[in-house]
């Protein structure tokens, strides 16, 4: 998979939840079907006004996307504990944290956004543009080393 644009919605979904995990606990977790249903289930709770707009996530659904992801090698399956990034799903997360991170950066500091909407814009596109526009992102902040959360944007780290 050399574009993340081929990725379906569920399982850009799925990433981008297993993504916010690794940024909230600073380190890759194994994960399984019951982590990531309850990930989206809680994204998508926060996410809709409504029950009746909040679709069904179950963890037989998330076991599938697991397998999905684990044939584009992006996940590898240890049994009995769960999924782990193989080199190919860390390469595409430290890509898709990097581009998450420019769009929030300039979302906040050249858009004027306050740092909430900033995140959640960031997070609804970033799998939406080019990478020429992330580049061209990257050029006018200057390869800035830090988003407004104080995380480390990866730049090097991408190939």
């Amino acid at each position: 998979m050399n574009d993340l644009t081929e990725l379906t919605p569920i399982q850009k979904e799925v990433i981008s939840q297993y993504i916010q995990k690794i940024r909230d606990g600073n380190k890759i977790p194994l994960i399984g079907p019951k982590e990531i249903s309850q990930l989206v289930m809680n994204e998508r709770k926060t996410k809709y006004q409504s029950q009746n707009e909040i679709q069904s996530f179950s963890k037989p659904r998330a076991y599938v996307i697991l397998q999905e992801l684990e044939k584009e090698n992006i996940l590898k399956h240890i049994p009995r504990k769960g999924f782990e990034l193989t080199d190919e799903g860390r390469r595409i997360t430290n890509e898709l944290i990097h581009r998450t991170e420019l769009l929030e950066t300039y979302f906040y500091q050249e858009l004027g956004l306050p740092l909430e909407i900033a995140e959640k814009d960031a997070q609804n596109t970033v799998l939406e543009v080019s990478i020429d526009l992330i580049s061209s992102i990257c050029d006018i902040l200057g390869q800035p080393k830090y988003c407004p959360h104080g995380y480390t944007i990866p730049h090097n780290e991408l190939n």
